[in-house]
């Protein structure tokens, strides 16, 4: 069953979150708003280190867009964890399992 996470973002404050340790599968995100040069990375972390693979750099969301992600089983896996760094101001809403 696939869960959420809402992050609010600020300008000037970069948010640097852990949505989930260990392994999972990012289906999606959704932006409903976005301003400030909104820009987000997701890594395959619990803690995010230099070491850590990169699932998705400098995504620059858009507001009122989905962005659905798919793999061969409807989703992209991790195994470390997921965490999220996000610079800007915008709400966005993860979907993952």
């Amino acid at each position: 069953m696939a869960k959420y996470y809402q992050l609010s973002v600020t300008a000037g404050v970069p948010n640097k979150t852990t949505i989930k340790s260990g392994f999972g599968k990012l289906k999606g995100i959704f932006c409903s708003s976005a301003s400030a040069t909104p820009r987000v990375t997701v890594h395959d972390s619990a803690t995010q280190t230099a070491t850590d693979p990169t699932i998705i750099s400098l995504l620059t969301p858009q507001a009122g867009e989905n962005y659905p992600l798919s793999g061969s089983d409807g989703g992209i896996g991790f195994s470390r964890g997921l965490y999220i760094l996000a610079t800007g101001t915008m709400e966005l809403t993860f979907i993952y399992e």
